[in-house]
């Protein structure tokens, strides 16, 4: 449960923070950033496109640490061109639900070593979704029920960090288990 996550972490990692600047998903954070950097209370003062976590804590977090600038942001991660320090999260969030629904490692790690060579975008913001996922196929393995309360406290935690996913993730949760 640790090495290979962290093998996978150090596959998918990218470090390259440079390139071009993405003004409209990049400005969205920085944007919201800069506004609480203000005084500005998110969902009251500040409109959140994607999520509580996506849009204001993880920038935020970013210019706490590493300074305000649009480097911070992209080094603490990066959605859309797969950069930064939490974007390999989406893909362990996939091996966990490869694992526990094949009950293989051999499958599980094929799959994400799949995902990774096709360049199947997952990330930060898919992992929340992935991990609910993920406790419910193991629910259904083992047939603890602190395996579905940990779904749906994943699932609830997707509406924060970011509410499409999170929608999607609860969605699906529901579909999975009347499918099982």
């Amino acid at each position: 449960y640790v090495v290979i996550p962290v093998l996978i972490y150090a596959l998918v990692y990218n470090s390259n923070i440079h390139g071009g600047i993405d003004m409209f998903h990049e400005g969205e954070r920085i944007g919201n950033v800069s506004g609480m950097l203000h005084g500005k209370v998110p969902y009251r003062d500040i409109y959140l496109q994607h999520g509580l976590f996506q849009n204001a804590i993880k920038p935020f977090i970013a210019m706490k640490l590493f300074g305000v600038s649009i480097a911070s942001d992209r080094t603490m991660g990066n959605t859309l061109a797969q950069r930064g320090l939490t974007n390999p999260f989406g893909y362990i969030a996939a091996y966990l639900l490869a694992l526990w629904l094949f009950r293989k490692k051999f499958v599980a790690v094929m799959a994400i070593l799949l995902l990774a060579s096709v360049e199947i975008v997952l990330n930060d913001r898919h992992a929340v979704a992935l991990l609910s996922l993920a406790f419910v196929a193991k629910y259904i393995s083992s047939k603890r029920d602190w395996n579905l309360i940990a779904a749906g406290i994943f699932s609830g935690l997707g509406i924060f960090n970011s509410f499409d996913t999170g929608v999607f993730g609860f969605v699906s949760i529901i579909l999975f288990l009347a499918v099982y």
